[in-house]
């Protein structure tokens, strides 16, 4: 959930009138994999849709968490994805 925290900061850096906008209405956290990730960061960028992206330095500059705004567009590529740590059980 940090990375996730990094890569938002990053989105009301590099977008700040749509982060004025999202207001801290909602925020979900889903888990992808590594690849997997990249694969919905890349369709994003090629579809010229908003988003902002952390790579952690420590582990050799890997992405660790993308941010965007859900909108209708983007929802196709995360309604597969299950919640952050909702596969965890105590």
């Amino acid at each position: 959930m940090a990375q996730g925290c990094h890569s938002i900061s990053q989105f009301h850096l590099d977008h700040p009138n749509l982060a004025k906008e999202w207001n801290n209405n909602y925020l979900i956290l889903l888990s992808a994999s590594m690849p997997k990730l990249e694969k919905i960061l890349n369709k994003l960028i090629e579809n010229e849709i908003p988003v902002s992206y952390f790579t952690e330095p420590d582990i050799g500059d890997e992405l660790t968490s993308i941010s965007f705004l859900e909108t209708e567009k983007t929802k196709k590529y995360t309604s597969s994805l299950p919640l952050s740590l909702s596969l965890i059980t105590i």
